[in-house]
């Protein structure tokens, strides 16, 4: 009786876990390019740009990460590079040319994925009033990546694993 016990307590464990971690996601949950409109600059209310986020698995425990942001005054926000996934979001550190640390925290939530940089410590690739901190992607926006040969060899990605073997 005790051994068929185990099983069922070990599985609640593990529910109760996942129902406390936010989008209790793995990486291949999240990989993939979110799209959603962003709000219209002031001086062009019929173009209407779009945010985008891709997410492209390296391994269990990093993801390349390429985000591009556009403010309501048309100033836009962008980064890459490569975070790890730590326990339920990904991770992603750098330094400006400054030395001055950027730390973007990319975590999953059942219906979106939130970008949070509560110290602002990622302005730097933002515009004058870009941020990237509370800027989130719905996850029903989320597509396979359909250019993956091109973003494979993009400036952007040769530049992130780079940044990630300097790392090392």
């Amino acid at each position: 009786m005790r051994i068929k016990l185990l099983p069922v307590c070990f599985l609640a464990a593990a529910a109760t876990v996942a129902a406390a971690a936010p989008g209790f996601a793995q990486i291949d949950d999240l990989a993939g390019v979110y799209k959603q409109p962003s709000p219209p600059p002031h001086d062009d209310p019929f173009h209407v740009p779009e945010d985008v986020m891709e997410i492209v698995k390296i391994s269990d425990s990093q993801a390349y990460i390429r985000i591009r942001l556009t403010a309501a005054n048309g100033g836009i926000c962008g980064i890459w590079g490569i975070a790890d996934y730590m326990a339920v979001d990904l991770v992603y550190r750098t330094r400006d040319l400054n030395g001055k640390t950027c730390l973007l925290d990319v975590r999953p939530y059942a219906t979106r994925v939130l970008l949070s940089d509560p110290a602002n410590s990622c302005r730097q690739f933002c515009g004058s009033t870009g941020k990237f901190d509370g800027m989130a992607f719905e996850r029903s926006g989320r597509g396979k990546i359909t250019y993956m040969k091109r973003l494979l060899a993009s400036r952007e990605y040769a530049q992130a694993i780079a940044e990630r073997d300097r790392k090392k």
